[in-house]
């Protein structure tokens, strides 16, 4: 979730963690092969919304006889604005047969607005404008391990946007811009991974690499077709109980894709301190950083910069002016005693390219 400066935003949160005995495996210790669950209720207000109310919880678990050496999480929340908005969302990632196969994706259904600024790097903040849209959201992902690390499988994605209000004389209405009558999104691809990480939640050394190919085609029913090809890279480092984090994003897409799904800078995972979707479009390079530390028990601190921008084929990517934002962050680690759950709520707050921007959310930004 992310909120401008002059939102207001009180979260409240309570954990508890489940005791529940397991079997002794050869993979996982009984100690870590423990479910933990924690959850927390949510209110916020914005000037759109006004107020919003809702839930969310986080469940990490060891499923199967066969334990895999990471956990499986669950992530599932809700919320209803008093604009009559709803949010609602599982996501997934789920370890099976000692990590030899990996599902994970999103489960969702949201009836909600989101701010359009125009296609490119040098849209202008003040054009802001508002619009209302109605999807069901699945994702699905496979990974099968090749060999220690190495992982292969593939994808599906489908959306299936109901664009329910645009602003009149906006640049939705005035310009001819593909999806802007609603669309649905039918994706299917080859994913490839590499994860050599020690935690998967919070990792403090490692490397951890995706490789995606797809495309978006009217034979699976989608409205537009387009092709897309990323690489998402992730180093770890640490220094005694500090850790260094640096993330290399770059993609490319070809064909008529619709807005909603240009590559975009923003949110609380790509390039905090830009509004998701602020800079759109059919490409883009981001690099980020990130200084993780201790502060004192189950509190630790990070700050972060990034640098990114997005593009067109027609356009010089390195001649145009970068997005640079940084920021600092809090961390609460939920269970304390586990060295494989380390869990964090994160509360980041950046800034950079227009106003500041609050995170409130569950794990790392990568």
């Amino acid at each position: 979730m992310v909120l401008r400066n002059w939102y207001v935003l009180v979260v409240c949160f309570f954990f508890a963690s489940a005791n529940v005995a397991t079997a002794q495996t050869t993979t996982v210790d009984t100690t870590e092969a423990k479910p933990f669950f924690a959850g927390y209720p949510i209110a916020f207000f914005t000037p759109e919304t006004r107020w919003g109310f809702g839930a969310a919880g986080v469940y990490n678990f060891f499923p199967g006889e066969n334990k895999s050496k990471r956990p499986s999480q669950l992530q599932v929340g809700g919320a209803y604005t008093l604009n009559r908005q709803i949010l609602s969302f599982c996501f997934y990632n789920i370890f099976l047969n000692d990590d030899t196969h990996n599902f994970f994706g999103e489960i969702a259904y949201y009836d909600y607005f989101y701010q359009f600024y125009g296609i490119g790097n040098e849209t202008i903040f003040e054009d802001e404008e508002l619009y209302s849209v109605r999807f069901p959201r699945v994702q699905i992902n496979y990974l099968r391990k090749l060999k220690k690390d190495l992982f292969i499988g593939g994808f599906y994605h489908f959306d299936n946007y109901n664009i329910t209000d645009i602003e009149s004389e906006g640049i939705l209405e005035r310009e001819s811009i593909a999806g802007a009558d609603g669309n649905v999104i039918s994706r299917v691809g080859l994913l490839a991974r590499y994860d050599n990480r020690d935690n998967i939640f919070y990792p403090s050394k490692g490397v951890f690499a995706t490789f995606k190919l797809g495309a978006n085609t009217s034979i699976l029913g989608a409205t537009e077709d387009y092709q897309e090809i990323s690489v998402d890279v992730s180093y770890y480092k640490s220094i005694k109980r500090n850790i260094f984090a640096f993330n290399f994003w770059t993609g490319m897409q070809f064909g008529e894709v619709p807005f909603q799904e240009l590559l975009a800078l923003g949110g609380s995972n790509k390039a905090r301190g830009i509004i998701r979707g602020r800079f759109r479009d059919q490409q883009v390079i981001l690099f980020q950083g990130e200084y993780r530390f201790p502060i004192y028990k189950r509190f630790s601190g990070t700050a972060f910069a990034s640098s990114g921008n997005v593009f067109s084929s027609e356009s010089d990517s390195f001649s145009e002016s970068w997005k640079l934002n940084y920021g600092l962050g809090l961390r609460f680690l939920l269970d304390k005693k586990s060295e494989t759950n380390k869990t964090n709520i994160r509360v980041d707050f950046a800034l950079g390219s227009d106003e500041p921007a609050f995170y409130f959310t569950v794990n790392e930004a990568f």
